[in-house]
């Protein structure tokens, strides 16, 4: 799996942040934000049916998502993710937008 939207650095970051939104501009306007953060490391993924298999690959410590997107909303990406909680251990934030 391509892993959208990594952080390039060159030692490991501290905090790994998974970021599932299927608008960009979301990604852009928070790589933004953080980006002079260091110890932080953002990892985009645009479409939620593969955000699952994408935090086991990278493990955030933390997952923001989005509430509506076409192929799946935030609420059941949420319950997905805490099916697997033992597996991951990131704690998932929903994310809502006008």
């Amino acid at each position: 799996m391509t892993i959208v939207g990594e952080a390039k650095q060159s030692s490991p970051p501290v905090a790994r942040i998974l970021l599932i939104d299927d608008e960009v501009i979301t990604e852009h306007l928070l790589r933004r934000m953080i980006h002079q953060e260091s110890d932080l490391a953002l990892y985009y993924c645009p479409d939620p049916t593969q955000a699952i298999q994408m935090a086991e690959e990278i493990r955030p410590v933390l997952i923001l998502t989005d509430l509506l997107m076409p192929e799946m909303d935030g609420i059941s990406l949420i319950r997905q993710f805490r099916n697997r909680r033992a597996e991951l251990e990131s704690l998932a934030i929903e994310l809502a937008h006008a």
